[in-house]
């Protein structure tokens, strides 16, 4: 049943006030009583319906405007007093009072001017001395307060506000570090306002009333204070930014005496308590408008590495009850991730201010008010549910915020997705899963019956070759690893190029031909990895194995093609296998009193612990502020799996190491592989070399990351052995592109980038 609305709204979703299928509205005047604000039915572009509202979502004006930007000039109060009937019954019109005309009305001079409208209703003109129209179909005259400065709104920090359930009790706003308050202000008077003051305050949510997690919260002193002065003229909005001055919310961390919420428990070092923000203007001749406020909660970026891990259960407690299976698999999947990147050095230490990466608790947040964006890379832990609507657009919003410049990286792990999401249903939305993790779901959707346990995946475009094993965890009342089973998929609509991350053992696996695990996906502005494995389900058995070992493939094939998770002091640093030779190549942006590069290199599989040993080294430029591209070629490497990194020597002696580059030499000569793309980036010429393990048609192509290819390398038939091909680039544009070599309807492919 539907209850009452001022404003019924069938349409797509809305957002931003741009949108070209979407409702325009603005410069309303709302006086809602008892009913709510906006009843919105949102339908897809093809008129399938999504949801059909609810009396909570959009109950008040500041729902709507936060979730849509529509109505951000519009105002409520009450208007219906200053109506009239005029004639006799039944021939009566409705007009606004005139003996006396309303004064400080909201109807007056706010409306859009429409300059296809020049007469009202009843013929009069419309919008008189370039004003505002008044709202409704009755141009009138009516009475101004000399003096009347409203504050009409608080622009930012903004979010949607639920009305009921545990996100009720503030905005929640994920915000950067450094935040100031945008306010809305309008002159109702006649008279323009020079210099008139205006202030923000914001209080911080007192200790008792925190730690009761109060209904009607109480506030300490102001911790900002600031006044700001204004001119406007008569009639004018204008919005306001106060300057405030390095200021930023303090996370339940770094408040002595605070008790941090049950539900924020992961999120301690970013989610703050409870803040009044209050704009106010200075007393005048209608003071009912003279303030605004609002009540936040924020979570503030503090990975200076700008990676976030996103999660759904890190808070479950698996011992103080008996926990459902998708409590269990939640909090495992989360402690396995967190374990691993803990492993590969990134470890949160915030006493000394050293956040390798920021959590956050999808179920514990306000699921309209998720902002990703000011993240670089997302590592994403799921339990058995299957994406929400709200999830799958702000991995969407997150993906499409990237460019050329800086691509967006996601690292994505669940068994359940691919076969959840079946049907092009709004539900199940299979199309997004499609396009956005580029798979297609194999039936019957594993690559075996029961269970997965003690089998392998063996790593393709992630640690190519390398075996990794899959067990059940062993905790009572988890489930069994059942992997996805999928293909790659593609469409007109999709774009970059997917390759697999892992694939099943033939051995290992009942189906008799299809084998990919999840897929490996790089774009013009994203990486985007999916596994159909969860992550508590990779075996550990010993450094550098696992999990651990999962994760460094996925930042190696995220920098590899273009991203960037770890920054370094080196604009970038790499090392690939060709044969027995391994191509160690880096590159400065500028350097400064630098001495020489000294390349080490550490055998993982010698048993000592991963030892560094030097192999070689290259002088530096000195002193340069121009770019420097560097190459090593550390030759008669034997099979093996090897660490490489680079240690930087300036001319007084100190040094500065680069991370870890994980690099696999194998006997090859049976195996059709990409050896090697040099020089990277590449400005004239390039070369790729290819071992080709039995003759046959050799096919090579360069494609861009709209997956188009862009010119054919090589096309004929070639003797089984290693082959180099030189290319030019010189005519190609700026960016990645991918070399694809196809023997005999094998395909593999591997990175490039061109820089002119």
């Amino acid at each position: 049943s539907f209850s009452y609305a001022a404003l019924t709204y069938q349409g797509v979703q809305l957002t931003d006030g741009n949108d070209p299928l979407g409702i325009v509205s603005d410069r309303n005047a709302f006086q809602l009583g008892a009913a709510n604000a906006v009843r919105f039915i949102e339908i897809t572009s093809n008129s399938d319906i999504i949801s059909t509202g609810s009396t909570s979502e959009f109950a008040n004006l500041d729902q709507w405007r936060t979730w849509t930007n529509r109505d951000l000039n519009s105002v409520t109060g009450t208007f219906y007093d200053q109506y009239e009937f005029r004639g006799i019954a039944p021939n009566q019109e409705l007009r606004i009072k005139t003996n006396p005309a309303p004064i400080g009305s909201i109807l007056s001079n706010r409306g859009e001017i429409l300059t296809a409208v020049s007469t009202d209703i009843d013929g009069a003109p419309r919008g008189e001395a370039q004003q505002l129209f008044d709202i409704g179909a009755d141009e009138f005259s009516g009475r101004q307060y000399l003096n009347d400065i409203e504050a009409v709104n608080i622009l930012e920090p903004s979010a949607y506000r639920s009305i009921a359930g545990p996100t009720s009790d503030a905005e929640y706003i994920m915000t950067k570090e450094g935040v100031d308050v945008q306010a809305r202000l309008r002159n109702n008077g006649s008279l323009s306002a020079s210099r008139t003051p205006v202030r923000v305050r914001i209080y911080l949510e007192s200790i008792t009333s925190n730690n009761n997690e109060a209904t009607n919260p109480t506030w300490g002193p102001a911790v900002i204070d600031r006044i700001v002065n204004v001119d406007l003229a008569g009639g004018e909005t204008r919005d306001v930014e106060f300057g405030i001055p390095s200021w930023s919310p303090t996370p339940y961390f770094g408040l002595p005496g605070y008790t941090v919420p049950a539900r924020f428990g992961s999120m301690s070092m970013n989610v703050t308590p409870r803040y009044r923000i209050e704009v106010t203007t200075a007393s005048d001749e209608n003071n009912a408008n003279n303030t605004y406020a609002k009540v936040v909660r924020f979570f503030v970026q503090k990975s200076g590495m700008r990676i976030i891990v996103s999660a759904a259960g890190s808070t479950n407690n698996l011992l103080a009850t008996t926990p459902t299976v998708n409590q269990i698999v939640g909090r495992l999947n989360f402690d396995s991730l967190v374990g691993g990147l803990n492993r590969i050095g990134w470890i949160n230490m915030p006493m000394t201010g050293s956040y390798a990466y920021d959590v956050f608790e999808r179920t514990a947040w306000e699921e309209r008010a998720v902002d990703y964006t000011m993240y670089r890379s997302i590592f994403w832990s799921s339990d058995t549910s299957r994406f929400s609507r709200f999830q799958r657009r702000d991995l969407s919003r997150f993906i499409g915020a990237g460019s050329q410049d800086e691509k967006k990286n996601v690292v994505l792990a669940g068994q359940e997705y691919a076969r959840k999401h079946l049907g092009m249903d709004v539900i199940n939305d299979q199309g997004w899963v499609n396009r956005t993790l580029r798979v297609l779901n194999v039936a019957p959707g594993t690559p075996v019956a029961g269970t997965y346990h003690d089998k392998r995946v063996r790593g393709d475009a992630i640690t190519r070759n390398t075996t990794e094993t899959i067990v059940r965890t062993g905790f009572p009342g988890d489930a069994e690893p059942l992997p996805a089973l999928v293909r790659l998929y593609s469409d007109q609509l999709t774009s970059g190029l997917a390759q697999s991350a892992y694939v099943y053992p033939r051995a290992d696996r009942s189906t008799p031909t299809d084998s990919i695990m999840g897929s490996a996906t790089s774009s013009l502005v994203a990486n985007v990895i999916y596994y159909g494995v969860d992550w508590r389900h990779w075996k550990s058995t010993g450094p550098r194995t696992g999990v651990e070992r999962v994760l460094r493939g996925s930042v190696d094939f995220i920098e590899k093609y273009g991203g960037t998770v770890v920054p370094v002091e080196l604009s970038s640093f790499d090392a690939v296998s060709r044969g027995n030779v391994v191509d160690v190549l880096w590159t400065t942006a500028s350097e400064l009193n630098s001495d020489r590069f000294i390349v080490e290199r550490a055998d993982l599989i010698a048993g000592n612990d991963a030892e560094f040993r030097s192999v070689g080294s290259v002088p530096a430029s000195g002193t340069s502020t121009q770019r420097v591209d560097y190459s090593f070629a550390d030759r008669g490497v034997q099979p093996g799996r090897y660490l490489y990194r680079l240690t930087t020597v300036d001319v007084d002696g100190s040094t500065e190491r680069s991370r870890e580059v994980e690099v696999l030499v194998t006997d090859n000569s049976g195996v059709f592989d990409i050896n090697n793309v040099w020089p990277q980036p590449a400005s004239t010429i390039a070369t790729v070399s290819v071992n080709v393990p039995t003759g046959g048609m050799l096919s090579i192509r360069i494609v861009d990351a709209a997956g188009n290819t862009v010119s054919t390398i090589h096309s004929g038939i070639v003797a089984a052995r290693q082959h180099e091909f030189e290319f030019p680039v010189s005519m190609m544009a700026s960016g990645g592109y991918s070399i694809v070599a196809t023997l005999d309807g094998q395909s593999i492919a591997a990175p490039m980038v061109v820089r002119r």
